[in-house]
């Protein structure tokens, strides 16, 4: 057989031509000249097949991504390398250097590509959000007929912009666009209604206390007819802190300690802890007025003594 190509006799023919010739017209590699990007330009999530994705990656790294979804490797090559590189920004459009090495029917094949990448800038569904101060519920935050103390206040606050700060990294609508300071309380709008509720959930397990949610229908929607609602979560922290006096199935209690769990207190005739049930809150009566509480405390010392 002889190679209808150069006429090359009494060699490995593949699909007709000898390897030679056949390595010569062989193509390792291929990728598209241009590649287009569309991408966030707040926060660089990148939209393919209709869903933004991948969020808060540099846009050297998205170039990069790019370019790898577009290279396609012949089957025949092994033990491929491939190399990218950004030549230089022009504009939007990054000039870019592909080069790929491999093994193919034994023999080292070298080839070079160099695809331009163009990043096409808008804004997704949640930064377009963020940016109108677009939010899915409000927290409100209370205490039970007394007023919230300055440094609950600040404990809460920390809470929240910490758990903002966590959520943020798997939802960009964690975020507060707006907070109301009243006399009763704070209100923190909270652009997920999800976050709004992990928020909640680390204050109860800070302060206990209780929850209401109260749904606010704002709009229908018109695509399907169902109403969009925004939630208010009310959360009220307990009439009484730590140090308060407190009375409970007839007996007199000091609080030792509250949270999300359960309300500690001590038993004022024999110093005994019992840990009382949020069911129970509502059994648990505030003492305002201390006469005679100090008498019962300090005749439980003499009768030890």
């Amino acid at each position: 057989m002889f190679c209808p190509e150069c006429g090359a006799t009494d060699v490995e023919m593949i699909d007709g031509i000898c390897k030679n010739c056949f390595l010569k017209k062989f193509q390792l590699m291929e990728i598209p000249e241009n590649i287009s990007v569309t991408i966030c330009k707040h926060c660089n999530a990148k939209l393919e097949e209709g869903k933004w994705k991948d969020e808060c990656i540099p846009e050297e790294e998205i170039i990069y991504r790019a370019l790898e979804r577009n290279i396609k490797i012949s089957d025949l090559a092994k033990n491929e390398e491939i190399e990218l590189k950004i030549d230089q920004m022009r504009g939007t459009i990054a000039e870019c250097y592909v080069e790929a090495v491999a093994t193919v029917l034994g023999e080292e094949v070298v080839e070079t590509h160099t695809p331009d990448v163009k990043l096409n800038y808008s804004v997704c569904p949640d930064c377009s959000k963020r940016n109108a101060g677009y939010y899915e519920a409000v927290i409100q935050l209370r205490a039970d007929d007394r007023e919230l103390k300055e440094e609950e206040m600040e404990k809460a606050e920390e809470i929240i912009h910490r758990t903002l700060e966590k959520q943020f990294k798997k939802d960009k609508l964690a975020y507060i666009p707006q907070v109301a300071k009243l006399k009763e309380g704070n209100d923190y709008y909270i652009g997920s209604l999800k976050t709004a509720k992990k928020v909640v959930e680390h204050l109860k397990e800070e302060f206990g206390g209780t929850t209401k949610e109260s749904p606010r229908l704002i709009s229908e929607d018109k695509s399907t007819g169902k109403g969009l609602y925004r939630i208010w979560i009310a959360l009220r922290l307990p009439k009484f802190v730590k140090e308060d006096f407190v009375k409970y199935n007839s007996g007199i209690y000091q609080i030792n300690d509250v949270d999300g769990n359960r309300i500690q207190v001590i038993n004022l005739e024999n110093q005994d802890k019992i840990a009382l049930k949020w069911r129970e809150y509502d059994s648990i009566e505030k003492i305002e007025h201390l006469e005679g509480i100090h008498h019962i405390k300090i005749s439980k010392f003499t009768s030890d003594s």
